[in-house]
């Protein structure tokens, strides 16, 4: 592993070794190849490792242990690369490829038949044999790339030269950091002047609500909760408005997730990533619609979102430093404090980190045990300040449980509506309706489990016995059901050849009439007024949010799609896991396990996956990084 901290060499070692290797690459050697060039070569390799040394200003560059040498006859007589291409990697790539290519040959075929069909048939018609083509075109096409990536890396990683200097750097006594910044805020200003005085929808009314009532709902996050609600009605009595105090607040999530970003672009310049990389990411971030309506949404998502993609920073940072990162008080409360403020804004926060406890135990190495108990300590001190505003705003959980049982009755539903009531016995069927009334049964939407588990009666301690009871008997009378259900319930997040929809069709949500797609809601809901300054962006906007689809504009949705980003987080691990990154790997786990937990959620919006989007740079990127 590529940690960084052993094998220290001096200058002069250094000097020779980049010396010997460009001695070996301007030899002119026949196409087989010189053993003396190629042994020069892998010496030179090996002997660049992480290096530190201290200049006259006190910074410390340091340089990166090397990716171990491949055998590069073989590349170079173009034979099969899958011969030798991989050198001691070669086997790990191969498997990562099949284990992959099998995925995406599934997602494909599943996706394709789901969005059609809305059932999976694997034996149905040609199914079985354009998954075995899928499957190999996949794979030839992930080693292939696996091979190529390996072998730039390779031939760049001398060039690569981490600085961790203190402060940021400067542009004429400017930090490039708030320039950076400056530049994303005036690139967004248009879009918060198109959707003036901010975008204010998805939960934020009800959130209002409570705040204006009083009466508050575990549901939804308290702290973000409290602070949307308060923002708006301070405003209304000493601004005069509420639109005011949405300004207000969007302008300053706005400064809070350009900050975010713009600490991911420095992690990726000091780690020398590529300054194609590091300007591709800023250009991203500044014009990518879904980064910028986001960024200007009130919803609970886009700060959770943004304060997970700066732990992501300083969880590169703890993996890669390992002891050193506990000497430095600041990386540790910039670490502990970007996961606090993440579990605050949105519930499911916790049960991430939780699924990724023993993922960052295996990754963190010698400092597993600091970092289990510092990441474990976030998660206690979120459990108690929800406790204590619990308590001090006498929040009551009326919702319970019932969002991680959307999948659970989506199935039973599906099972009702495909079998029909005399599927069940009769009383099996009474059982039924004590946790789903008949009428909540027959409004099944596959892929919206609101309108079945809105009224779910089931209790933790009470009746949820009972229903893993009858859960588990209909599961195994009809696993067809239950897969279909699965699978149409959450395709949308892994296919990457379809726009979230759920709250579209026949039984559409009010403000999604007309609508082929649900990407963004893009408006202000009650009690704000939307009054825009640049309607024809609003106009360009809206056709992004909402008539969107592969339908309308082919090819171009990729570059929006949930299932494209899931794809590209998929590749990047298995690539990290094949070339044996754990610390790399970690990084990507902790993404996936967010991922995997809004799977069990009641539908699948963009708002949910939001961090597909925010750290694609550092997902791109983390191969480089650790």
């Amino acid at each position: 592993m590529r940690t960084g901290r052993q094998n220290q060499i001096d200058d002069k070692q250094l000097e020779v070794a980049v010396k010997g290797s460009e001695a070996a690459n301007q030899e002119e050697t026949p196409i087989k190849g010189s053993e003396a060039a190629d042994q020069a070569e892998t010496t030179a390799s090996n002997k660049t490792v992480k290096q530190t040394q201290t200049t006259a200003k006190g910074r410390k560059a340091v340089r990166q242990k090397p990716i171990q040498p491949v055998d590069g006859n073989s590349w170079k007589q173009g034979k099969w690369f899958w011969q030798n291409g991989g050198g001691e990697y070669a086997v790990r790539e191969k498997i990562g490829s099949a284990v992959l290519a099998l995925l995406f040959s599934f997602f494909l075929t599943a996706g394709w038949q789901l969005e059609s069909t809305g059932q999976y048939m694997f034996f149905a018609g040609w199914t079985p044999v354009v998954l075995l083509l899928l499957f190999i075109l996949f794979f030839c096409v992930i080693l292939w790339s696996f091979q190529v990536l390996y072998q730039r890396e390779r031939e760049s990683v001398k060039q690569r030269t981490m600085y961790s200097a203190k402060g940021f750097r400067q542009w004429k006594g400017i930090p490039v950091f708030l320039l950076r910044q400056g530049g994303m805020i005036l690139c967004w200003l248009p879009v918060l002047l198109a959707g003036y005085p901010g975008f204010f929808c998805y939960d934020a009314t009800y959130q209002f609500n409570e705040v204006a009532s009083e009466m508050y709902d575990l549901h939804h996050p308290l702290l973000h909760t409290w602070l949307l609600g308060k923002t708006l009605t301070l405003s209304k009595v000493y601004l005069g408005s509420y639109e005011a105090g949405v300004l207000l607040f969007c302008v300053i999530q706005m400064l809070v997730i350009t900050a975010c970003f713009c600490a991911v672009l420095e992690l990726l310049e000091r780690r020398r990533a590529g300054r194609k990389l590091v300007w591709l990411s800023f250009f991203y971030y500044a014009l990518h619609p879904t980064c910028v309506l986001f960024g200007l949404c009130t919803t609970k998502d886009s700060l959770f979102t943004a304060f997970v993609t700066l732990h992501l920073v300083f969880l590169v940072e703890l993996l890669d430093q390992r002891k050193d990162f506990f000497k430095h008080p600041l990386l540790m409360v910039g670490y502990a404090g970007s996961a606090l403020f993440a579990m605050l804004f949105r519930n499911n926060g916790i049960y991430s980190w939780l699924l990724f406890l023993p993922f960052l135990f295996l990754a963190a190495k010698e400092v597993r045990k600091q970092a289990v108990i510092l990441t474990v300590s976030c998660m206690l001190l979120c459990l108690l300040i929800t406790k204590g505003l619990a308590g001090l705003l006498e929040a009551e959980d009326k919702n319970g449980f019932r969002e991680m049982l959307s999948i659970p009755a989506q199935q039973l539903a599906r099972t009702y509506a495909k079998e029909g009531a005399d599927f069940f016995e009769k009383e099996e069927q009474d059982r039924l309706y004590s946790f789903i009334s008949q009428e909540d049964l027959g409004r099944y939407n596959p892929k919206l489990a609101d309108p079945v588990k809105a009224n779910l009666r089931v209790g933790l301690n009470s009746t949820l016995p009972d229903f893993a009871t009858l859960w588990l008997k209909t599961a195994i009378r009809s696993p067809g059901n239950y897969l279909d259900a699965t699978l149409v319930q959450t395709y949308q997040a892994w296919y990457p050849l379809t726009i979230p929809d759920g709250y579209c069709g026949e039984k559409a949500k009010p403000r999604y009439q007309g609508s082929e797609s649900c990407y963004f809601a893009l408006q202000a809901e009650e009690p704000v007024q939307m009054d825009s300054k640049l309607p024809g962006l609003l106009a360009v906007y809206e056709f992004f949010s909402r008539h969107m689809t592969f339908d309308t504009v082919p090819l171009l949705p990729l570059l929006f799609s949930v299932g494209t980003m899931f794809w590209i987080l998929l590749y990047a691990l298995v690539y990290a896991v094949c070339h044996k990154r754990l610390e790399a790997a970690g990084v990507l786990l902790l993404i996936l396990c967010l991922c995997l937990t809004c799977l069990l959620g009641p539908i699948v919006l963009v708002r949910y996956y939001l961090i597909l989007f925010f750290a694609l740079p550092l997902v791109v990127g983390v191969n480089k990084l650790l």
